[in-house]
């Protein structure tokens, strides 16, 4: 155990440590944690001590008294009572502990040296007496010196590896961005690594569909495209500029860059370059399956589910055109369902009858869920329960089984589909769902990003 800080304010004294190498340690967790906690003792049982963190959030800790803080930002966070302050520089993996310990005429520091006692200590404390905050990251409370979050039309940290990208007539531009406001950013979202990779000819479609006009929202589509693009740009070497962003795509938008039936010469067929270009599309959005004709269907925002088949996107329209785009290498990852389990309601869900990815050459389709299953979301995390995996699989190289530096299509499905770590298990813990991720893919073996 580290004692780092002690403090005595106003008769007050409160002590903070971090168990850096204890049971208390949190090995390459994606948050820290602030323990604030006061024991039972009668001493000055009547008096409960206001402490204030960051100016933003407010404790009264009683006798006994202890407060959780779950905290996603890395920076500076001011604990302060009566207006004198500590600081603490939290970073992601630790736990900081701050206790006030009442004695007769006031509060006094009490030393933990034993690790497992001070852990008692708090757990002795009752949940009634517990209060749990977890850090809003649509509102960090570090300080301004910290990163801001990024929004939709801003990428901190990225590289752009194209100086003529805000120059529209370079390629393909950021099209659609219907909403002003931040993106909820997670541990995926930060530190994304940075390959190096120049694929100048890439060719990208993203789509987070989440506003939906005539059923429930999908309430991280957003922050699904949003990361799913800053990978693209970071480690897969694509321009920016060659990225078609759309944010709640409409039906006219499906068309627009994939094609209609009987013509597939979209926006994305025609940015291609023959045999050279890759092609990657990401979906997170609802899906659902033709209620006559038991197809699968991409949901545009203003479709009515209950007429799919007139106003959703066919899958079998989407995957016959893209079959029909001359590209050196097609990946696609759809983190949305298409039994109509998770949109209607008062059915059993279908097995839809789409085809699949049959006829596109080199192809590889990670889907989210299979046959009539339902594909989740990771709350905590603020993601599609598959591009979470998808993105954490490639994040610090998790996906590298072999430690080659190479990272295959068949490495991030088994991180995906891993049934004691990976989508099935959380989808059983979290949600009581059974949900198995597929990939569609000829050569899985095949390489998809190589890090330096």
């Amino acid at each position: 155990m580290a004692i780092s800080k002690t403090l005595k304010l106003l008769g007050i004294t409160f002590y903070l440590f971090s168990f850096s190498n204890s049971i208390f340690a949190q090995e390459n967790q994606d948050y820290a944690t602030i323990y604030i906690y006061r024991k039972y003792n009668y001493v000055g049982a009547a008096l409960s001590p206001t402490v204030t963190v960051n100016n933003k959030e407010y404790f009264k800790l009683r006798c006994p008294g202890k407060v959780t803080m779950k905290l996603y930002s890395q920076g500076r966070y001011n604990v302060e009572v009566s207006n004198k302050k500590i600081s603490l520089n939290v970073k992601h993996g630790q736990k900081y502990f701050v206790g006030i310990v009442p004695v007769f005429g006031g509060f006094t520091l009490r030393e933990e040296t034993n690790q497992a006692k001070a852990k008692k200590q708090f757990e002795n404390i009752g949940e009634k007496r517990h209060q749990k905050f977890e850090e809003d990251v649509m509102f960090p409370m570090i300080e301004t010196t910290n990163p801001p979050l990024f929004n939709n039309n801003a990428n901190p940290g990225i590289a752009n590896n194209n100086p003529s990208s805000s120059n529209p007539s370079s390629g393909p531009v950021q099209v659609k961005t219907t909403l002003n406001k931040p993106v909820l950013i997670s541990d995926i979202s930060m530190d994304i690594p940075v390959t190096g990779v120049n694929n100048r000819d890439a060719i990208a479609v993203v789509i987070g569909n989440s506003n939906y006009e005539k059923t429930k929202k999908v309430d991280f589509a957003l922050n699904d495209a949003s990361a799913v693009k800053k990978y693209l740009i970071n480690v897969l070497g694509y321009q920016e500029g060659n990225i078609f962003y759309l944010e709640d795509a409409s039906k006219g938008d499906f068309e627009l860059y994939f094609g209609n039936t009987g013509n597939p010469k979209g926006k994305l067929f025609n940015a291609v370059r023959a045999n050279l270009s890759d092609i990657f599309i990401f979906y997170s959005g609802h899906g659902a399956p033709g209620l006559n004709n038991q197809e699968g269907y991409f949901v545009p925002v203003e479709c009515d589910p209950q007429y799919v088949e007139l106003s959703g996107y066919a899958l079998n329209t989407f995957y016959n055109n893209i079959a029909q785009i001359p590209a050196r290498k097609t990946t696609i990852v759809m983190d949305a369902c298409f039994s109509g389990a998770s949109i209607y309601e008062n059915i059993s869900p279908i097995i839809i009858k789409s085809k699949g990815a049959i006829g596109i050459d080199n192809a590889a389709v990670f889907s989210s869920s299979a046959g009539d299953q339902v594909s989740s979301w990771y709350p905590e995390k603020k993601h599609g329960m598959l591009t979470y995996f998808f993105l954490k699989a490639i994040h610090n190289k998790n996906g590298d089984t072999n430690k080659d530096n190479k990272l295959s299509y068949s490495e991030i499905y088994h991180f995906i589909a891993d049934p004691n770590y990976g989508v099935p298990y959380y989808a059983r813990r979290l949600h009581g769902l059974e949900q198995v991720p597929e990939l569609s893919m000829e050569n899985p073996d095949e390489i998809f990003v190589e890090f330096p």
